[in-house]
């Protein structure tokens, strides 16, 4: 067993805090071991989180027709901090040529520290998402939280999306988080083939949820609870999260030559955001109700998986000297189409291809 305390004190509104971590391993006989830990932790908020002053970025609206508007991010004095309890539990089981190691891990986060989400904000008020052309609801209350043009008027019946110009967020302390999943991996290793050591394995992670409570303020919900596993969340938190992800290789050495084959894998997600209508032919009435002239947008509806096989070899010479050779992504696989500007999600794939590379190293 380990038992830890941590102290910490953020003076201010912040304060202190106490923070326990409990760790225990037990060994229940040569092949099997079982651990777990639980503990406590504490994240107080930054000075920019605090600071009286605002960050202005620009994101593209969806009840703006996807046009970029500035969104502006303002601090709060009375920020609070996050806190969090974190444990797993999982086993080790050895026998030979054979280890698995299999471990499940949760968190609880609570008084999230972050920003308010500005495309929830907009979409409420706006009614989007939307063509930018629809009508606003200027008796929303966020209404004043957005600003619109023509110097912030907002007329009902009058005033639309695209009318949009700023939105504001704030930082703020967000609703409950619980994040579970489960880590597993498998080696084997084996002595005496074709005059070398060969090993081979298998590891992944797999997100069980991601779920986030609904998010809040002032009695109005800006955003409903979600569980953002399997999706994109280009538009929330936390951003691409893939159910599974994974690697698998086989290696083998003998004397001063190795080489490995390494399988990678992500798995894919769905976009989540809601479908784009787009106007095919010229017609009279507004592009709002999918039908022959007005047909959803598909690509990157879902992101693919993204798989590549990689193999690398090392050499080592006399003198202290190394040659390395590898071939990544073998296959030349590209990253799956996605509706981000680059085109592709890059917590997923990576649109490099095929890549070469041979290095020299030597000790002095």
């Amino acid at each position: 067993m380990n038992f830890a305390v941590r102290y910490e004190d953020y003076g201010g509104q912040t304060g202190a805090t106490t923070n326990p971590k409990l760790a225990v391993r037990w060994q229940i006989a040569d092949f099997l071991a079982l651990r777990g830990s639980v503990g406590t932790t504490f994240r107080g908020p930054t000075q920019n989180n605090r600071a009286n002053s605002v960050v202005t970025s620009l994101a593209g609206i969806q009840a703006a027709n996807n046009n970029f508007k500035s969104v502006d991010i303002f601090g709060n004095p009375a920020i609070g901090p996050e806190t969090a309890l974190a444990y797993n539990i999982g086993g080790i089981f050895e026998s030979g040529p054979v280890r698995v190691i299999v471990d499940y891990w949760n968190f609880d986060i609570e008084d999230q520290i972050l920003t308010t989400p500005a495309q929830a904000i907009a979409n409420a008020v706006g009614n989007g998402p939307g063509t930018g052309a629809q009508f606003v609801n200027c008796a929303h209350p966020l209404r004043n939280l957005v600003t619109f043009a023509n110097n912030n008027t907002c007329t009902q019946g009058v005033t639309v999306g695209n009318d949009i110009a700023r939105v504001r967020t704030d930082w703020v302390n967000g609703p409950e988080l619980k994040i579970s999943g489960i880590d597993a991996q498998i080696d084997l290793a084996f002595d005496d083939v074709w005059g070398g050591s060969l090993s081979m394995g298998l590891a992944g992670s797999y997100i069980l949820n991601y779920e986030t409570a609904a998010f809040v303020r002032g009695g109005t919900t800006l955003q409903g609870a979600y569980d953002a596993v399997g999706y994109a969340n280009y538009n929330r938190a936390p951003g691409t999260v893939s159910e599974l992800r994974g690697t698998g290789y086989i290696n083998w050495s003998s004397g001063p030559a190795n080489i490995r084959y390494q399988l990678n894998y992500i798995g894919g997600v769905t976009d989540d955001r809601a479908p784009v209508l787009v106007q095919v032919a010229s017609q009279a009435a507004a592009c709002t109700v999918a039908n022959a002239n007005c047909l959803p947008v598909t690509i990157g509806r879902e992101v693919d998986d993204f798989i590549t096989h990689d193999v690398y070899l090392t050499l080592d010479l006399p003198a202290d000297t190394t040659i390395s050779a590898s071939v990544v992504n073998i296959a030349d696989q590209d990253p799956s189409e996605a509706r981000l500007e680059l085109s592709y999600d890059p917590f997923i794939g990576n649109p490099l291809g095929r890549t070469f590379e041979i290095g020299i190293r030597k000790r002095f």
